[in-house]
């Protein structure tokens, strides 16, 4: 069985560092703080390729490829994509990590030790505005080369502001102050300005112990939603602490727009309870996935304990009180990603082990408000697949992407990779009924060697944002680009 993601394909060389976690089988990856970066400049026009409609056939949906953007230097560090997040004027914001020099507009950033993470606005026809370096290094000479910092969420508010969540070890200073860390790994979030990227408040959560920040979402308020887990004790800015009962535990922390703690919740009991995804729902409910092993409690909701790590599904009320709780049974394996409609359903996607013969295949699932199953679809083989990426556009429409190898299907629509070599994978992306089910779309993004999709999100104009990373060279159909060395990043464009 091949295993998708940035730790299976061999082309990513370099010193992405990884912390284990001992005894409780965790493996946690962070990038590191970097310097403040110049201003960006005139970047110019973009790097993509606009498609002739009439080459796509018009009974799939998703619409022609629009434009190709790559991002990466000659050098042979590899650079690796992050987060993906789509203002509601189609202003684009996305983050990478990188060791070495990666290529922004007509900007060039350094990193001089390990990796650094970079946060970077584009317009809607993908030419860069600004690009940001994210973090500081620490004073201390003695750890200035072991510190990491690791973007593992991004969202933006209705004001257009980006907002970053995630991991870092050791001092970080997003530019309104240095942060101290009681230990690490910490749990950080970030708000900045959508005119230039200036960090308007942070916050570093720390203790002596780990906290590690996985996911964040944003409410119609502007109210902030962040998730992860933590052992021992955690406390955010003026909210009461939570104390953990297990190995790890998850935590849900709401903000207002200001950055300030409205509540704070632990969930887990006496072993594993993690914290992965939210996504919002309606008036002010949000939808929290994660992992767990032991018995848990949500207040009056309870899940028995599992034979191994299973998912769980929760609906939380804007009091971060437990409306509905759901196992998400062994079906769903490895990453999985979650994306609300209007009728405050939820949308799963990942993959797992299916059929006869045994194949590793896309999974997405749609669950009502009270966790009942309403549909469930899959990529058909004979390749494998699996899906890292999702989202509801506007007119309900599930939009999934992912990797796959050899050729899949979806009803109607087939697709064949590019490069059949063992274990180069293509990405694809794929258009559902919200509704029925029903596949309504299926396109790719090719090449030789491997292309790597990880998020996914529709834009106001009714086109489809894909974010991820390639080696070799990738192509949307209509526009073909070459890696400048190593391991780049790439954004692509569907539709109207």
């Amino acid at each position: 069985m091949t295993t998708f993601g940035r730790a299976a394909t061999g082309a990513v060389a370099g010193t992405l560092a990884v912390f284990c976690c001992s005894g409780c089988g965790l493996l946690m990856a962070f990038t590191s703080p970097p310097d403040e970066p110049p201003g960006l400049g005139d970047a110019g026009g973009t790097d993509g390729a606009t498609a002739d409609a009439s080459s796509i056939d018009a009974a799939n949906t998703l619409g022609p490829a629009r434009w190709l953007q790559i991002f990466g230097t000659a050098a042979a560090d590899p650079d690796l994509a992050g987060s993906l997040a789509v203002g509601s004027r189609g202003e684009i914001y996305f983050t990478a990590e990188f060791a070495g020099d990666i290529q922004i507009g007509n900007v060039t950033h350094t990193s001089s030790h390990l990796y650094r993470a970079v946060l970077t606005r584009l317009d809607s026809l993908a030419a860069p505005q600004w690009s940001r370096l994210l973090g500081k290094r620490t004073p201390d000479a003695q750890r200035d080369d072991k510190q990491l910092m690791f973007i593992t969420s991004l969202a933006v508010d209705a004001a257009a502001q980006p907002i970053v969540g995630g991991t870092a070890d050791g001092y970080i200073d997003f530019g309104d102050g240095m942060m101290p860390s009681a230990g690490y790994p910490d749990a950080f979030l970030a708000r900045f300005t959508a005119d230039g990227g200036s960090a308007t408040w942070s916050h570093l959560f720390s203790d002596p112990n780990s906290q590690l920040g996985k996911a964040v979402a944003v409410g119609a308020d502007g109210s902030i939603v962040l998730t992860g887990y933590f052992n021992a004790s955690l406390k955010f800015g003026n909210c009461p602490p939570i104390v953990s009962q297990g190995v790890f535990n998850a935590f849900v922390v709401k903000f207002d727009a200001r950055g300030e703690c409205v509540w704070s919740r632990q969930f887990g009991s006496t072993d594993i309870a993690l914290g992965l995804r939210v996504a919002v729902g309606r008036d002010g409910e949000f939808w929290l996935a994660g992992e767990h092993t032991a018995a848990i409690d949500f207040d009056e909701q309870h899940l028995d304990a599992a034979a191994a790590r299973e998912h769980f599904l929760a609906l939380l009320d804007a009091s971060g009180q437990a409306l509905h709780v759901a196992a998400l049974d062994t079906d769903v394996d490895g990453t999985i990603a979650l994306a609300t409609d209007a009728d405050d359903n939820v949308l799963v996607a990942g993959g797992n082990v299916s059929g006869a013969p045994a194949l590793y295949s896309m999974l997405v699932r749609k669950y009502d408000r009270v966790g009942s199953q309403v549909w469930e679809r899959r990529l058909a083989g004979p390749g494998a697949s699996n899906a890292t990426g999702i989202d509801v556009d506007a007119r309900g429409r599930v939009l999934v992407t992912g990797q796959f190898l050899r050729q899949v299907g979806l009803d109607a629509f087939t697709l064949t990779c590019d490069d059949e070599s063992a274990d180069a994978s293509d990405v694809f992306v794929a258009m559902i009924n919200g509704g029925s089910g029903a596949g309504i779309g299926l396109t790719k993004i090719g090449g030789t060697g491997s292309q790597r999709a990880l998020e996914i999100r529709h834009d106001p104009a009714g086109g489809v944002v894909v974010l991820g990373e390639f080696d070799g060279s990738i192509s949307d159909g209509t526009a073909t680009r070459s890696s400048a060395g190593g391991v780049d990043v790439f954004i692509a464009r569907f539709g109207p």
